[in-house]
């Protein structure tokens, strides 16, 4: 039997791939996806973007999701409000379909796997992660909506 370490490491890299799969035929990356979903939450100024990807960066030094804000302005998907990003028109329009798509790879992702045995494994994972050392404070301010794995019925 392989290490669970063996597993993180497959499986990560793989939703990794699925994901830039999934979203690249629009030119966008998972951090693309993570910040159209801070943003969809409500307004997010630049801090709470970088405040919710640096749990998936913590290696990364700089303004995090600073680049994926200017690129998604630029397109006109997002615009700055005094009280932060907040979806255009089109951004709203592109987001629900960028949603179906990441949805579809979430289904896929989960395929087989019943929701008693996914609620399992994200236990077991949890305590692992908490063994190691992990709080519920070392995650980011909000939940990556649309994540792999997510509960499959409500996310």
């Amino acid at each position: 039997m392989r290490p669970v370490g063996y597993w993180l490491k497959v499986v990560d890299r793989l939703i990794e791939s699925g994901f830039e799969e999934a979203l690249a035929r629009d030119g966008l990356t998972r951090r693309h996806w993570q910040v159209l979903n801070v943003v969809h939450a409500g307004p997010a100024d630049e801090q709470v973007v970088a405040q919710v990807l640096a749990a998936f960066e913590p290696s990364f030094e700089g303004p995090v999701g600073r680049g994926e804000l200017v690129l998604l302005t630029s397109r006109r998907w997002l615009r700055r409000e005094p009280e932060g990003y907040v979806f255009t028109e089109d951004g709203e329009e592109h987001f629900r379909v960028l949603e179906e798509r990441v949805a579809a790879f979430r289904e896929a992702v989960v395929e087989g796997v019943s929701e008693q045995d996914y609620a399992t494994a994200i236990g077991v994972l949890e305590q692992v992660a908490r063994n190691l050392g992990w709080s519920i404070d070392d995650q980011g301010s909000a939940p990556e909506s649309g994540t792999p794995g997510a509960p499959p019925a409500t996310a």
